[in-house]
């Protein structure tokens, strides 16, 4: 297969040349991810304590008998004090908002530079990044605003469906409402799990594109949702969204788990704040790279690439 084939890639060949393009050029796309998670990481490993501290209080709590109001208290003003709300902040806000778009950046040009066979360097990545960091993160915030939206909008209209159906029922059958509910939130958090990931695909796209393409972020925006909803490309994004939140959802999942035997076998916290470090660091990477390959042919297909490539590539004939 040509490196720019007339054939649209197929989602199993997409997340194979991701793989393999990570896989490749691991050590430093690791790096230059682990240069904004290992500072998250460490914040991670201050405000642990804490945490631990707070659910050792809480199990004090519960075996209160329910007329001991004063200990109740006592341990709830304790468990208070020692939650660190400057590492919470850092962990929920400073990471992904201000730190992770950097590097976000950096393997964006770095991947696109290597699927391009074009040489580059950790710190010639970074210095593309950084000219586009605060663009980066006003696409971030505008996509999760535009999250927030969308998932009030579903589940206001998921509660006025049930509420009708509900009181055409009748509101003395209890049994009736229940099973409706259940009926009914079975395939609405479905789709709601696949809207949710097409415009997480769409963030991706316009990620990609305001860090390779639109340094202006609001028609980054636009260009990201254009693309993921491309009625010609929807059925392939419609498996790309799927595959992301396949690879994401059992790669975390495993990932917990290793967390939770690490934790349960050595009793050291330290330890799975690591592997959980290294994991995120791997599945990240690995999900970027797979949107940097489905951003390429996309824009093959909706914009021409090829023949930009073609146009800009030296003649054959002297």
């Amino acid at each position: 297969m040509t490196q720019y084939d007339a054939r649209p890639l197929t989602v199993g060949e997409i997340l194979d040349r991701a793989i393999s393009t990570y896989v490749r050029r691991c050590l430093p796309l690791f790096v230059i991810l682990a240069i904004t998670f290992v500072p998250v990481a460490l914040i991670q490993l201050a405000a642990l304590p804490g945490f631990t501290h707070m659910n050792d209080l809480f199990a004090q709590m519960n075996r209160l008998p329910p007329q001991d109001v004063a200990d109740r208290n006592r341990l709830f003003g304790e468990a208070f004090r020692s939650f660190n709300f400057g590492a919470v902040f850092a962990m929920f806000v400073l990471g992904p908002v201000v730190l992770f778009p950097l590097s976000r950046n950096a393997v964006i040009a770095f991947t696109d530079a290597a699927l391009d066979g074009v040489p580059t360097s950790i710190g010639a990545a970074y210095r593309v990044s950084f000219a586009r960091w605060l663009p980066q993160i006003v696409t971030g915030v505008g996509y999760f605003v535009i999250f927030c939206v969308v998932a009030v909008m579903i589940c206001l209209v998921l509660f006025v469906v049930i509420a009708v159906l509900a009181f055409a029922i009748g509101v003395r059958n209890s049994t009736a409402i229940g099973v409706t509910v259940i009926v009914l939130l079975i395939p609405s958090v479905a789709a709601m799990l696949l809207g949710f990931a097409l415009i997480n695909v769409a963030f991706e796209l316009a990620s990609i594109s305001v860090a390779l393409e639109e340094p202006n972020p609001v028609r980054a925006i636009g260009t990201g949702w254009r693309r993921a909803f491309d009625r010609a490309l929807l059925r392939r994004t419609i498996g790309v969204a799927a595959a992301y939140l396949a690879v994401e959802t059992l790669g975390m999942g495993a990932l917990f788990a290793a967390g939770a035997l690490l934790q349960s076998l050595a009793h050291v916290m330290v330890l799975q704040t690591i592997v959980s470090a290294i994991g995120q660091i791997f599945i990240s990477g690995v999900l970027l790279v797979f949107m940097i390959v489905y951003a390429r042919d996309v824009r093959l297909r909706r914009e021409g690439l090829d023949l930009l490539h073609a146009a800009s590539a030296p003649s054959p004939l002297p």
